[in-house]
């Protein structure tokens, strides 16, 4: 076998992740009609509502660290809530291509996942899989008239009645039928919180003790610890933020002795 077809990419065109949803109930559309009058509210205010920053208002999904949970690890960040969520706002922004249809909320998530979470996760990790074996992936979905097919299409065709690829569902149910068309979707999500707690705990302890965050002087190692407390007292949701991190801080260290050894080398050939 050298070439394998995956399913790849239909997720991101046609709706396929639960929190898609949210990007289409009515709270968010009421956000984006009330847009300015929020902004004018948290600038007057002098921060934003919690409830806003928990989540991105260019996807839908969640944050892994809210822009408060993100001060409160840094070391003296300049700034406020509010500038912290406007750096992160135009990271997001960057990813929307230029046609995407910003007035429709699910086609602006799409857009988003698109630019960012398909190439720089899921196909990368594809990539490596098959390539590590010499495999060659396809991926039909991402046939550029399939996806331009899809982009096309308004987005009720995509989600409705709270599940998300309705279009394709019905378009192949004769041929796998409806028990698998109308299946629930199911994800391939990591037991982060069950492996910080048992085989991944070795590596946790080590990279985010006092010791192992010496090179990085501006995480607060108080409130990396109250994160660690948190994670041990059962609260299954900061999992994430604690890999986060705990990539964070590797990248970083491994990033600075390169940069160091790249120095060196540079001082010693001077």
């Amino acid at each position: 076998m050298k070439v394998v077809l995956t399913g790849d990419g239909s997720d991101e065109i046609f709706a396929g992740y639960t929190y898609y949803g949210r990007a289409r109930s009515r709270s968010l559309r009421l956000l984006e009609t009330s847009r300015s009058l929020l902004k004018s509210l948290a600038t007057t205010l002098g921060a934003t509502p919690g409830w806003l920053q928990h989540r991105s208002a260019a996807s839908g999904y969640p944050y892994v660290m809210p822009a408060a949970f993100i001060e409160r690890l840094l070391v003296d960040l300049p700034g406020s809530t509010l500038e912290t969520m406007a750096r992160l706002r135009a990271i997001e922004r960057s990813y929307l291509a230029p046609a995407c249809n910003r007035d429709d909320v699910l086609k602006r998530a799409l857009c988003t996942d698109i630019g960012g979470w398909l190439p720089d996760n899921v196909l990368m990790k594809i990539d490596r899989a098959t390539m590590a074996h010499g495999l060659e992936a396809r991926v039909p979905f991402l046939d550029y008239r399939v996806v331009e097919l899809a982009m096309r299409m308004p987005s009720a065709l995509k989600w409705r009645n709270g599940s998300g690829r309705m279009v394709l569902r019905s378009a192949f149910e004769a041929l796998i039928g409806q028990e698998l068309a109308q299946r629930k979707k199911q994800g391939f999500a990591l037991p982060l919180d069950a492996w910080l707690r048992n085989e991944l705990r070795p590596l946790l302890d080590e990279t985010l003790a006092a010791s192992g965050l010496r090179d990085t002087p501006w995480l607060r190692r108080d409130a990396v610890g109250r994160l660690i407390g948190m994670h041990d007292a059962g609260r299954s949701d900061v999992g994430r933020a604690l890999w986060t991190l705990y990539v964070l801080v590797g990248w970083f260290g491994e990033a600075s002795a390169v940069s160091g050894a790249a120095r060196r080398r540079r001082f010693l050939h001077a």
